[in-house]
């Protein structure tokens, strides 16, 4: 598995966008001149590259949560706050019914020091796990 802890919070947002959200980064002209934007595969725009930032920005992270979710048929996500960190992480009913996961059943459970990270870090685990 890869350690996402060595990845900027740069590199997190890149591979969440086109791994996890399944997005393409597409350069655009318009009358202010170019600028640079998340789209999927109908063409439909929905971030400026400058501005979708999961890796730091809460309301980004639960939109990663929704599409990994989406993916994820009766399956859980969970996110739980310690003293210094957080711990994230996907499940599916699959993996809570056989000895493939850690001991709750998690086997994208990640921790970071922010709970957008955490959340990032869980999605592209539970991406490269299937």
């Amino acid at each position: 598995m890869t350690d996402y802890t060595k990845l900027t919070d740069d590199e997190v947002n890149m591979r969440v966008a086109i791994e996890v959200m399944g997005w393409r980064l597409e350069t655009k002209r318009n009358g202010f001149g170019e600028w640079q934007g998340w789209f999927d595969v109908a063409g439909a725009h929905h971030h400026t590259a400058s501005s979708w930032s999961p890796t730091t920005n809460i309301a980004h992270a639960w939109e990663v949560v929704a599409e990994v979710s989406r993916g994820i048929s009766d399956g859980h996500f969970s996110l739980l706050k310690f003293t210094t960190n957080y711990r994230a992480g996907f499940t599916t009913p699959t993996v809570r019914d056989c000895d493939g996961g850690d001991a709750h059943g998690f086997k994208s459970l990640v921790e970071a020091e922010t709970a957008p990270l955490a959340i990032c870090r869980a999605a592209l685990a539970a991406m490269e796990a299937e």
